[in-house]
């Protein structure tokens, strides 16, 4: 078997997307078995060929009965399942899927597929009277793991500050306060050692040093580096700075725009032995031995301690890969009601630029369950939790996936990802009811749902919460890149709540297209909840440019309706110089948190002629913003919201509960000034200031009253499932 390329760095020309079929995928597949290809596994079973064919003598491994199946019949169905307990892969191995595997069904019974080993608590010796334990690794084996599990939480070793759990954007980190040099190489930054959270070792002239994780100039992504004192007596700063040096993940690349550290910008320090406090592990590589501080005090060691040994848990390969695609795909297997435990992480997270093409480094795209080259594969009611990638990554000419009934919580990357370029790129798929949060707790470029070239993608009725990015995030490249499009994919009937969490310049629901481009995307946005979309940029400042909805990058040909955006800090909506987008029937409330600033708005737009920004129209619209200083309104709309960029703007119900905004004399409120301006040049000539009577906004209600105006102006209702919000 010819291995897949990497999904992210798959490469070829563009081919046309009838490579595969346009078939929609059943996420119900169902496979018939007799019972001769029913195997049961148990973590208590013990493996030979006469036995798994009963629950009450079960084989042991997984690996071991999926071998036995594949001396059956092709094209016979088959299913394995897991009887309760946690089931421990091979140190490193994770459970290989290929052709010779299709037509199988994985179903767990209460049961937990590991890629980590566990580390008996005998081995664990106090460190005298300290709550320190420690275990040498050469005796109860183990690698060098970048996260462990300690009882149910998965971790980083030794961080400092520690983690804000749930509320990561109000504490838990360290603030860069002067940068005395900044270079491609590597960065000399001082820290405040007075600040509330700085270690105390970051003042000892003998600290080792460790690793970091920064959040460098925009804040729309994270890295991790090694991290140490430097030579404080080479550069000029106050007695209460430590200088300290850090350095650049990949050489050379650390002084581009996206990736230049500067006054301002977040970060923490891990894997320090001075870091280690309750809850945490640190690895003495040196000397081979694992030291954890238990959440409890105890007089034994009675917690659960578990390294992950591989970066995947499945693995679902097809075979004769050319140019990404299979020649021969792995198809109809299922993964069902199987919890995934203890994958760990290889990206660093460093990105060059926004792209994922083989020629850059994108982001992060590790996963417990990788699916390249299948077909018909479906992942169901499954759990992915407490991991240090992802949850499913998808790629290498993979269609008809069904990833469905799933949850998703507490991983350190994008809970689904698909990835790929104009050859390999995933298609006719479905995301649909699953539940993610706590999504990115490690690397901050992540979604609950991630599309980098892929098309005819379908993701509905996920909800999705407490993100460090994106909830849904759309990436396009031109037809004639190897990049590859994302085209006719449709984003619906999900909820989206609280994204932005560590990241800023983001949409709760995003898209990027590309630039200088004219082709259409031809992809729907609908019947979506989206609310509380905030961000997080450096200091305790609230960044600018994060958006309900995001079309960034000349993103166009974009659908938008029949959707309620509430609570974000820029705008509700924002075309950044997109074509042929449509938003409509929609409603925007408390849509800019900013106020009148110079970066507040209700619904935003770029436009330039240089980037074909022309034929987006904005109409039947509710758009409510609130006057929260007391003093000035907030813009309505802000850009370039006129024409050639916009070819329709009307048929609107614009309202403040706080003042007129008919008669308010502001020359901000408008792209052209007053009210009374906007409408003498011809925009919103049928719109209506009015208040839309939403049926009860204290308790999230954004239904339209029956006596609402904007049912006169054509508004159509939208369901109570997406405008209770």
């Amino acid at each position: 078997m010819r291995a897949a390329q990497p999904l992210a760095l798959a490469a070829g020309l563009f081919a046309a997307l009838s490579l595969v079929s346009t078939r929609r995928p059943l996420a119900q597949i169902s496979l018939a078995t007799t019972s001769a290809h029913v195997l049961y596994v148990s973590p208590d079973g013990a493996d030979g060929p006469s036995r798994g064919q009963s629950r009450d003598a079960p084989l042991k491994s997984v690996t071991y009965a999926r071998d036995l199946l594949r001396s059956r019949t092709p094209g016979a169905s088959a299913t394995v399942v897991l009887l309760r307990g946690t089931h421990y892969l091979a140190p490193g191995e994770p459970l290989s899927l290929g052709p010779e595997d299709s037509n199988t069904r994985f179903v767990g019974e209460g049961a937990t597929l590991s890629a980590g080993r566990s580390i008996p608590a005998a081995c664990f010796e106090r460190e005298g009277t300290s709550d320190i334990w420690a275990c040498k690794l050469d005796d109860a084996g183990g690698g060098a793991p970048r996260v462990a599990r300690i009882d149910a939480r998965t971790s980083l070793p030794a961080r400092a500050p520690n983690e804000a759990k749930g509320r990561p954007y109000e504490s838990g980190w360290l603030y860069v306060d002067q940068v005395l040099v900044s270079g491609g190489d590597f960065a000399v930054f001082t820290v405040d050692t007075a600040a509330p959270e700085t270690p105390a070792f970051l003042e000892d002239d003998a600290w080792a040093g460790g690793r970091a994780t920064m959040f460098p100039r925009d804040s729309w992504h994270s890295y991790q580096g090694l991290i140490r004192n430097a030579d404080g007596s080479s550069y000029t700063q106050s007695s209460r700075q430590r200088v300290l040096n850090m350095t650049c993940p990949v050489a050379g690349a650390c002084d581009a725009d996206d990736t230049e550290i500067k006054a301002g910008c977040r970060f923490y320090v891990y894997a320090t032995p001075d870091g280690l406090s309750e809850g945490e592990w640190y690895l003495d590589e040196a000397r081979r031995t694992l030291r954890v501080w238990p959440p409890r005090a105890s007089a034994t060691f009675d917690v659960e301690v578990v390294l992950p040994t591989a970066g995947a848990v499945v693995e679902v390969s097809g075979a004769d890969f050319a140019e990404g695609y299979p020649a021969t795909p792995a198809t109809s297997i299922v993964l069902e009601s199987i919890t995934f435990a203890d994958a760990s992480y290889w990206r660093h997270g460093f990105q060059n630029g926004f792209s994922q093409r083989p020629d850059a480094l994108g982001f992060p795209d590790d996963a417990a369950v990788r699916i390249s080259g299948g077909r018909d594969v479906a992942v169901r009611n499954c759990t992915f939790r407490e991991l240090g990638g992802g949850g499913v990554a998808v790629g290498n000419g993979s269609a008809g996936v069904a990833i469905a009934g799933n949850v998703f919580e507490r991983l350190g990357q994008s809970a689904v990802i698909f990835v790929g370029n104009a050859t390999s790129q995933a298609t006719d798929s479905e995301i649909l009811d699953n539940r993610m949060t706590d999504i990115g707790t490690i690397h901050g470029s992540a979604g609950g749902v991630v599309l980098s070239s892929a098309s005819r993608i379908r993701v509905a009725r996920n909800d999705i919460s407490k993100i460090a990015r994106w909830g849904v995030h759309v990436r396009h490249f031109a037809p004639e890149s190897v990049g590859g499009p994302s085209l006719a994919n449709v984003v619906e009937h999900n909820r989206v709540v609280e994204t932005g969490e560590t990241t800023a310049a983001l949409g709760a629901i995003s898209t990027t297209g590309v630039w200088h481009n004219a082709g259409l995307t031809h992809s729907v946005i609908r019947y979506n909840c989206v609310r509380d979309t905030i961000g997080f940029d450096k200091g305790n400042a609230r960044p600018d440019e994060t958006f309900g909805i995001y079309l960034d990058n000349e993103a166009s040909g974009y659908d938008v309706h029949h959707n309620v955006i509430r609570n974000t800090q820029d705008g509700g909506f924002m075309v950044h110089y997109g074509h042929n987008n449509t938003i409509w029937n929609n409603v925007f409330a408390n849509a800019s948190l900013s106020g009148y600033d110079t970066t507040g708005g209700g619904v935003w737009a770029d436009g330039d002629a240089a980037y074909n920004t022309t034929g987006n129209t904005f109409w039947r619209n509710v758009l409510v913003v609130y006057n929260n200083s007391g003093e000035m309104p907030p813009r309505l709309l802000k850009g370039e919201m006129y024409a050639p960029y916009y070819a329709t703007i009307d048929d609107n119900v614009y309202f403040s509960p706080d003042l007129d905004l008919a008669a308010w004399n502001s020359s901000e409120l408008t792209p052209l000034g007053t009210w009374s301006q906007w409408t003498g040049a011809g925009y919103d000539a049928r719109s209506r200031v009015a208040d839309p009577m939403f049926r009860d906004v204290a308790e999230g209600d954004f239904c339209l009253l029956p006596d609402s105006p904007a049912f006169d102006l054509g508004f159509d209702p939208i369901p109570f499932s997406v405008c209770q919000c």
